[in-house]
């Protein structure tokens, strides 16, 4: 189980090899079953009257990603006007420090479209664009198995197991930075402080025992 930074393709793709199930919380990258978007015919357009409930980007605030069907075995993209983006160009990126590279397609034919407003940045000198990169498909097939409940039953476990003593070790022992170099060193500095959070946790149960004890005994005793 792991955080959002962790949720990446070379990680997902790699722990499924080694045969290591991976929980971490992603981004639905792929659209869900609500999305007027998703039609059998892609080619179709949205109806006018499904155009409200078209999911928009929290970060962009114009149509969200999901909202374009991508046809694998066209290579293409339809937008909810049922309009072709193909494929334009390879560039390189970085993801979370990861260099990748991103597959960059275009529409053609955002001029008088109804909904060019809501898609398209004031800022483009073209068409919309969507990009996606080998890991695409892993990352959707990883946020749709996020969102199943036995899944979300599972990662809500981290929060208390794996958060917890992280956030005593740096609030309360202020280990936020480690003081030595090497990895040896390092190792034996964060076995330190694990076997503090450890005996407080065992110096607490302690207490609890014996407060226990001490009331079982009265309740004999009466």
């Amino acid at each position: 189980m792991a955080d959002t930074l962790n949720a990446t393709g070379p990680n997902m793709v790699g722990l499924e090899q080694r045969g290591v199930e991976f929980l971490a919380p992603l981004p639905a990258s792929e659209p869900p079953e609500e999305n007027p978007a998703v039609r059998t015919d892609p080619r179709q357009p949205v109806p006018e009257t499904a155009w409200a409930r078209l999911p928009v980007s929290p970060q962009t605030k114009k149509l969200d990603k999901s909202c374009f069907a991508f046809v694998p075995e066209k290579d293409v993209y339809y937008c909810p006007q049922g309009r072709m983006l193909a494929f334009e160009k390879a560039k390189p990126d970085i993801r979370q420090g990861q260099k990748i590279t991103l597959r960059v397609y275009r529409c053609a034919g955002c001029g008088g479209c109804p909904l060019a407003v809501r898609c398209v940045s004031a800022k483009s000198r073209g068409g919309r664009t969507i990009s996606r990169d080998i890991y695409t498909v892993d990352r959707e097939r990883h946020a749709a198995k996020m969102r199943t409940p036995e899944a979300r039953t599972r990662y809500a476990h981290r929060f208390h197991a794996g958060e917890t003593p992280f956030g005593w070790l740096k609030h309360v022992l202020g280990l936020r930075q480690f003081l030595l170099r090497g990895l040896e060193k390092v190792r034996m500095e964060w076995l330190w402080a694990c076997t503090g959070y450890n005996l407080r946790k065992l110096t607490r149960e302690v207490a609890r025992l014996r407060a226990l004890f001490a009331r079982l005994s009265a309740e004999a005793v009466n």
